[in-house]
């Protein structure tokens, strides 16, 4: 599963996120180190990736056929080149063959690269598109 969360508190900035410094007779304020680390966390958290395919990545993805194996390089290339591509990707095929590892793999992927992501499935998204519509 993913990473535990930490409760300890950071000994450089005493969980402020920002480190003090004093040197040369000035003040000023620098990130932590460990305030990277907690927004890459609210970011995961944000994205809605369930607990459950936290772990998927595209280098842990089963491409044991040719479809599968052309999936997991359309994947990579699409994580690869955002934002900077033509089109989204539509993934479709019978159940149980990975089209949710790839697409909590990219989604883990742009997170990682700084992106924000919102993971949703087709049912919950069509839902959510009619109740906002019902309410224009």
């Amino acid at each position: 599963m993913g990473e535990a969360i930490s409760t300890e508190t950071c000994g450089l900035c005493g969980g402020a996120g920002w480190v003090l410094d004093s040197s040369g007779g000035r003040k000023s304020a620098h990130p932590c180190v460990c305030r990277a680390a907690a927004i890459a966390r609210a970011r995961l958290d944000a994205a809605g990736i369930p607990e459950r395919y936290r772990d998927c990545t595209l280098e842990n993805f089963s491409d044991n056929t040719v479809s599968l194996t052309n999936a997991r390089t359309r994947a990579r290339e699409f994580a690869d080149a955002y934002p900077a591509v033509e089109a989204g990707l539509l993934l479709v095929g019978p159940s149980g063959r990975g089209k949710t590892h790839l697409a909590s793999a990219i989604g883990l992927a742009l997170v990682e690269n700084g992106w924000r992501v919102l993971f949703t499935r087709t049912s919950d998204l069509v839902q959510r598109l009619q109740v906002a519509r019902r309410e224009l």
